[in-house]
């Protein structure tokens, strides 16, 4: 902690910072007081503009001065309140929380459901669809959001627009759209289908 005389020569140099460039001495803001003004006071309650004063002005300034000039008793009150929490915005306790936890445990419940479908379908799953999801480099257990998105890529990869006239290319593409036609008969999503 500092000592009395840092402290000093710390605000000293605080005051020196404030005083005008070139060496001058700030004159008092006092009509007729010509002493230097060491002192600054604000002029309003957003404390961005200030006026300068002598030691002796600036006491008589600060003990007349009121920042709540012109405030109402209910304004004065909510200034108070949020002054006790340096008025950052606050939310009731543990509201946020309950949201984010009850946000997590929907998704771990749907994630749960998801994969219980999956797992389900997949023991389950007729010879078809398992040779299908052969053809598609895909093993089971396996969501039809990824059935579709693999379809997706195998097309792009196989299309003869891109590939030319490639017989290998075409024969591929066949087959995995046929795959891909009885693993949608399979698996039958509540979702539309946007191909």
């Amino acid at each position: 902690m500092p000592n009395m005389r840092q402290r000093h020569a710390y605000f000293k140099a605080a005051r020196e910072s404030l005083r005008p460039a070139g060496g001058a001495v700030r004159a008092c803001d006092h009509p007729g007081c010509a002493a230097p003004a060491e002192h600054r006071a604000p002029k309003s309650r957003d404390l961005k503009d200030y006026y300068w004063f002598c030691t002796e002005h600036a006491r008589a300034y600060n003990t007349r001065w009121d920042y709540f000039q012109g405030m109402t008793a209910d304004a004065i009150d909510a200034f108070r309140c949020a002054d006790l929490l340096g008025h950052r915005p606050t939310w009731p306790l543990g509201s946020l929380g309950a949201k984010r936890r009850a946000a997590q445990e929907d998704d771990a419940r749907r994630a749960n459901e998801k994969k219980t479908a999956t797992d389900h379908l997949a023991r389950r799953l007729p010879a078809a669809g398992l040779s299908a999801l052969a053809v598609m480099d895909l093993q089971p257990p396996v969501g039809f959001d990824d059935i579709r998105e693999r379809y997706r890529t195998l097309v792009r990869r196989f299309h003869p627009d891109l590939r030319g006239e490639d017989n290998d290319s075409e024969n591929r593409l066949k087959a995995v759209t046929q795959a891909y036609m009885v693993l949608k008969a399979l698996y039958r999503p509540s979702q539309d289908d946007n191909e």
